[in-house]
């Protein structure tokens, strides 16, 4: 009989690992993902002075639980400003410029996102 001391304390702690892994790689697919839609929505947002623009920021995704999060959007100091620009559909824009800005950007990348994802997922888990 052979007995393996420690074996299910290995197996937990390799299943943690491989979660870690999984996770961290989740992680920057949904960053790559939502860098993007950013760069997608600096190509039609408004700008006037562009600090509106240079106030963009995607922050690195994370996971509470069993939900992922990746916050990213427009403020700082053009708070106001990006909210109003973003909201009313009223404004004059220049060519190629629009309101929604950032919606209009996320909502083009819905389709097969989990697709782009999984695939993302699995390239970043090869290099890993």
């Amino acid at each position: 009989m052979i007995e393996l001391i420690g074996f299910e304390a290995l197996e937990r702690l390799t299943s943690q690992q491989q979660s870690m892994v999984i996770d961290k790689a989740v992680g920057v697919a949904l960053g790559q993902e939502a860098q993007i839609m950013m760069r997608n929505s600096m190509r039609i947002v408004p700008v006037d002075t562009g600090t509106l623009r240079r106030s963009a920021r995607v922050l690195p995704a994370y996971k509470e639980g069993l939900l992922w999060t990746v916050e990213m959007g427009y403020g700082g100091a053009a708070s106001e400003y990006a909210l109003d620009q973003h909201e009313n559909p009223t404004y004059r824009h220049a060519e190629g410029k629009s309101w929604k800005y950032l919606e209009i950007p996320v909502k083009e990348r819905i389709p097969n996102f989990e697709q782009r994802l999984a695939k993302r997922i699995t390239e970043i888990l090869k290099r890993l």
